[in-house]
């Protein structure tokens, strides 16, 4: 017979199983969305990266041959450049203004709704328009930015914005820069306001400035939130396209051109459906890397606190 041990872990061991096939029950939908929508297309856009293929008729088998074309491009690399600009200014500048942004609501509690909305705004618009919108607003002839500045005695302010190489990179990804900083700014806001206020008020009645609150209690309790921000910051600098293309076109040349638009010229433009699917997959590879390199800094900074 039996003993009541032996019982139990029999017992124990069904439900074991019983909670495994509900696992793999319950998962199993999201497993098939996963795999149709996420995995397929990676594994076939890997696949049509090896071939020669205009989007018509045969696909030729070329092997790495595109990855090898990509790299020797001179164009590759400049638009690799801007991109990695974008990032590190997004990084840089976009994620902590937010931040300041989003203290500067969470300390005043009665205008916090209506300077939220006002600074989500830009996020909300269609990139299309923002793009026409500042295509007007910094035109060098009929553009009311330099009108204003040749008014205000600052004619030597006022530059071909989109028209000049030294100028139309760091013109498109400020403008990049303003659409997104109330997206972030949302976010991190949803977490100090996730802080408890007895937290605040502890530190507040042991004498802490609010310089002091913002970087011993505000900020660690961010941390989460900030390292979405970077990622989201990381990841849409890689597939930044709209807003560019819209002002510019990449141009003059290929001066403020991003990858995902070298990628759209060689796919759409060029007919070389191969060579614009290999350069998908880099930057893929490329966002999963910073990806990665995020989340490795914000890990070895919870390890070393």
């Amino acid at each position: 017979m039996r003993t009541e041990r032996e019982d139990r872990e029999r017992t124990t061991v069904l439900w074991r199983l019983n909670d495994r096939k509900a696992l793999a029950l319950y998962s199993a939908p999201a497993l098939a969305f996963y795999t149709v929508f996420m995995i397929f297309p990676i594994a076939f856009s890997i696949y049509i990266s090896l071939q020669s293929w205009t989007g018509g008729g045969e696909m030729e088998f070329v092997g790495l041959a595109n990855y090898l074309d990509v790299l020797k491009d001179g164009d590759f690399w400049i638009t690799f450049k801007n991109t990695i600009v974008l990032l590190v200014l997004s990084v840089l500048i976009q994620v902590p203004i937010a931040f300041l942004l989003a203290y500067l609501l969470f300390r005043s509690q009665r205008v916090m709704g209506v300077f939220r909305a006002i600074y989500f705004m830009p996020a909300a618009i269609s990139s299309t328009v923002i793009g026409v919108l500042f295509c007007l607003l910094l035109n060098s002839d009929l553009g009311p930015l330099n009108f204003i500045l040749k008014k205000a005695n600052l004619s030597f302010l006022a530059l071909n914005w989109l028209s000049n190489k030294d100028t139309v990179l760091y013109t498109t990804c400020a403008v990049m820069i303003w659409q997104f900083i109330g997206y972030h700014m949302v976010i991190i806001l949803a977490g100090m306001q996730s802080i408890p206020v007895e937290l605040l008020e502890a530190a507040a009645i042991d004498g802490a400035s609010s310089g002091r609150i913002l970087r011993s209690v505000v900020l660690p309790l961010c941390k989460d939130m900030i390292e979405i921000c970077m990622l989201l910051a990381v990841v849409g600098s890689f597939k930044s396209f709209d807003v560019p293309y819209v002002m510019t076109w990449g141009g003059p040349g290929v001066s403020s051109s991003f990858l995902a638009i070298y990628m759209f010229k060689a796919a759409f433009l060029k007919s070389e459906i191969g060579l614009g699917t290999t350069i998908g997959i880099i930057i893929l590879l490329l966002a999963l890397i910073g990806t990665r390199v995020i989340n490795r800094v914000f890990e070895s900074g919870d390890e070393q606190a």
